[in-house]
């Protein structure tokens, strides 16, 4: 066996990360949905792409490639534009910590970046 060959880690090869993966956590989702003054365009396509907050469907969809695992940052609207600058900071930490919950509690499916 060739000395490159010994350093590769057969796991390694079977593993995939997606690195731009997004997601609208459900309790993030819920309150944008409450604070939101108007429908926006980003809310209905929450509706439209379930697998951004329904977590049984996003792991379905990555069930179906072995090793897969999803770098996740959070999905539109952009909140700075929607919300005033303490109503988006609110936000902004209500989905990280949610994000952070996700990668503590399935670490085989999710990584932080």
């Amino acid at each position: 066996m060739a000395q490159s060959e010994s350093r590769v880690d057969k796991k390694s090869l079977s593993e995939k990360i997606d690195i731009f993966s997004h997601i609208v956590p459900a309790k993030y989702k819920e309150a944008l949905l409450k604070k939101a003054s108007r429908p926006s365009y980003y809310l209905d396509n929450t509706k439209a792409l379930p697998a951004l907050s329904d977590l049984d469907i996003r792991f379905k969809a990555m069930d179906q490639y072995e090793g897969y695992r999803q770098v996740l940052s959070i999905g539109a609207p952009p909140i700075e534009l929607i919300f005033s600058p303490k109503e988006a900071a609110d936000l902004a930490r209500m989905g990280n910590d949610e994000m952070a919950e996700l990668l503590n509690k399935y670490p085989d499916r999710f990584v932080g970046a």
